[in-house]
């Protein structure tokens, strides 16, 4: 290219001389050979220059899940029902100087924030040109609609760069589901419910027109297998007992027998679900027989709680605890304050408490006429009551259900009173003292005495029966 410039200019040069020798097209022929001299000037001096670099490396960079995430980008966590929490795994790599700590130097901010949570070990620091990796989780909450925050992460050193990106999740309805499953019992009726060793567990069951001791468990909620026991004893047929799991062992505790004609304080325990051993009591005076008891575990210890002795129609309100299931001591109450006599009632830990809910009180035998409850009553060490609330929203009932998921105590179903009316409700509560209806549209039929727990983040209803009497087999989840 630069020769055939060379050449067009001499042959311009003589064509001009060869016309004319005038002072006039010498001045012409100047100043064509000034232009194409620039014209030189400029194609050599080009072609010694440096190409242009390339895009400087990004000092923080992101990934959601191992896609690539601009700087002022946005991540979707989805629509995310209702108490349920999507997780994200994000990975960070580091170019800059120094060390980047994942928690001092990552923020959510806005006015959603609470619910975006970093979680991981909280000592992970980048060293430059290294990468790390944390969660991240989007937690829904109990209110529908969108939520958005701000998620940046600040280098604390002489660059002083910064990386940010929008959180956005959509809080959505959550309704309950049918299991679609083919039982084999007949009816779930106060049997016990529990997850136990990463399975669902249901113990007790009505079958053939009498209660059993039979065992099922499943790992999905919709498969059931019998437990075939394997040990020489076992625990006679019951309903209305207490079940909970302690120091990793499976606990039936007391209860009504198969024929309604007598009440129970035996305790038994199994590490496996299927052999069976009976605790040895230092005294059988310990607490008296009964059921409609409330049992649970809470501060490393087995807990009973109140009940009744349905033979005779007394309800209690005394309170024991044990170590071990064979030595028990009673909480007695030291400032004389406690709730009223009482069975059937809802019964579940909460943040460092144990929680007792509804129930109904002493009756004559063969009659349910007696005072049904609605009061809400705490304690943090079984010793001293406060009542929370005298009538709680969701009205007075018994053979309610009550757990503790998601933070919350959760009430569902039950008796209205003198076993007239049935519930098909759900309640909520985080601190025993306002409670808060969830509506669904998809329900299960209004039932009594139905049994449920939580498992694999889910809360489960099964079973129970309905004024008529009728059993039921069903299975749901929420």
């Amino acid at each position: 290219m630069h020769l055939n410039v060379f050449f067009i200019t001499a042959a311009i040069n003589r064509k001009l001389k060869a016309d004319t020798e005038t002072r006039e097209t010498s001045m012409k022929i100047y100043f064509i050979n000034s232009i194409l001299f620039s014209v030189l000037l400029v194609i050599f001096t080009g072609s010694c220059t440096e190409a242009p670099a390339g895009p400087e490396e990004d000092v923080i960079s992101i990934a959601f899940d191992g896609i690539s995430l601009e700087d002022y980008g946005s991540y979707d966590f989805g629509d995310v029902p209702v108490y349920r929490t999507n997780t994200v795994s994000v990975s960070v790599t580091y170019n800059g100087a120094g060390i980047l700590h994942i928690t001092d130097d990552i923020e959510i901010n806005g006015t959603d924030a609470d619910f975006f949570m970093i979680s991981g070990d909280s000592s992970v620091e980048i060293a430059a040109g290294s990468t790390a990796e944390f969660t991240l989780s989007g937690y829904s909450g109990s209110v529908y609609g969108i939520k958005t925050a701000v998620l940046t992460i600040n280098s604390s050193y002489e660059s002083s760069e910064t990386f940010s990106c929008n959180l956005e999740l959509n809080s959505t309805r959550r309704d309950w589901v049918q299991a679609e499953t083919a039982t084999s019992w007949e009816g779930k009726v106060l049997s016990g419910c529990i997850e136990f060793k990463d399975k669902l567990w249901v113990l007790g069951d009505y079958t053939d027109s009498v209660f059993t001791n039979n065992i099922y468990f499943s790992s999905d909620g919709q498969t059931w297998e019998q437990a075939e026991v394997t040990s020489s004893t076992m625990w006679a047929a019951r309903y209305n007992f207490g079940c909970t799991v302690f120091d990793d062992k499976l606990w039936v505790i007391g209860g009504q027998n198969a024929d309604s004609t007598t009440n129970l304080n035996d305790v038994w325990y199994s590490e496996t679900g299927t052999d069976w051993q009976e605790a040895e009591q230092t005294s059988r005076a310990m607490w008296s027989v009964r059921s409609g008891l409330g049992c649970v575990t809470f501060d490393n210890k087995l807990w009973v709680i109140g009940g009744s002795n349905s033979a005779i129609g007394a309800a209690y309100n005394d309170v024991w605890f044990s170590s071990d299931g064979s030595y028990w001591t009673e909480a007695v109450p030291s400032s004389g304050i406690i709730w009223d006599e009482r069975q059937s009632f809802g019964c579940s830990p909460l943040n460092g408490k144990i929680y007792i809910a509804g129930g109904m009180g002493s009756f004559s035998p063969g009659s349910m006429a007696t005072t049904y409850f609605s009061d809400v009553w705490s304690s943090a060490d079984g010793i001293t009551w406060t009542r929370l609330n005298a009538d709680s929203e969701w009205g007075a009932r018994a053979y309610l259900m009550m757990k503790q998921y998601s933070a919350k105590l959760w009430i569902a179903g039950g008796a209205g009173e003198n076993n007239t009316s049935a519930h098909k409700d759900l309640w909520y509560s985080s601190d025993g003292i306002s409670w808060y209806e969830y509506d669904t549209e998809n329900h299960w039929e209004a039932r009594i005495g139905q049994c449920g727990t939580v498992y694999k983040d889910r809360l489960w209803i099964m079973g129970g029966y309905n004024t008529e009497g009728n059993m039921y087999t069903d299975i749901w989840y929420w």
